[in-house]
């Protein structure tokens, strides 16, 4: 097996230890017993390491150790203000250039996401949560944003893992992807947008910190 495929075996059994919780945030990472399990020395491991911490999932101490990453607060809400700015922008492309079809297959990963979130499944539940915001770039049709969406997503889904909501506002969050497939249906631009701003500074804390307004071009929704 080529370095390559060696190291990209190690990034996804990490990624799945991550995702699992196996490994929490702040957990360091066994090389020794990494390199052991799977019969490597550890220079495919800290490749491995390098594109992990790339994805901002790791933390790196040079010639120390490497450790899950925790976000405090302050990077959450820094990561949102991001994902905001985007999918904003990301909502407007779509429906100028996005068709019925495409709007209709967002809905279908809405759905997706519900169903997932009712049969309990929170690791299903958080990929189709990112795969919705992912989707409305790509409609967008602009590469360059799917790009910047694709470097948060992993980000994202670490998000989801780790901030708990209560029950009712996971759900309320969640039927929020059907009001704003729906608003963009019937072109509604500014039903979408306001909802997608409430979906996102709910969520990541920022609704004292923003007006709906700071994220917008057009004249300020109420």
């Amino acid at each position: 097996m080529s370095k390559n495929a060696l190291s990209n075996e190690v990034y996804h059994f990490i990624l799945d230890q991550i995702f699992s919780c196996q490994l929490k945030p702040g957990e360091k990472i066994a090389e020794t017993t990494i390199a052991e399990q799977f019969g490597i020395s550890r220079t495919p491991i800290r490749e491995a390491l390098r594109l992990l911490s790339n994805d901002g999932l790791i933390d790196l101490v040079p010639n120390r150790y490497a450790a899950v990453a925790q976000f405090t607060d302050q990077q959450i809400q820094e990561i949102g203000t991001i994902r905001i700015s985007l999918d904003v922008l990301a909502l407007r492309l779509a429906m100028l250039n996005g068709s019925r079809r495409e709007m209709l297959e967002l809905r279908d990963i809405a759905q997706n996401c519900f169903a997932a979130y009712q049969n309990q499944d929170g690791r299903l539940r958080r990929r189709f949560d990112a795969d919705f915001h992912t989707k409305l770039s790509q409609i967008s049709g602009n590469e360059l944003l799917c790009k910047m969406q694709n470097e948060l997503y992993l980000r994202i889904q670490f998000i989801l893992l780790h901030q708990s909501q209560p029950e009712e506002e996971e759900e309320k969050h969640l039927l929020q992807h059907f009001e704003i497939v729906d608003a963009m249906l019937q072109g509604d631009q500014q039903k979408a947008l306001s909802v997608i701003l409430d979906h996102l500074l709910v969520f990541y804390h920022l609704e004292d910190t923003y007006t709906k307004d700071f994220f917008l071009l057009s004249p300020a929704l109420k």
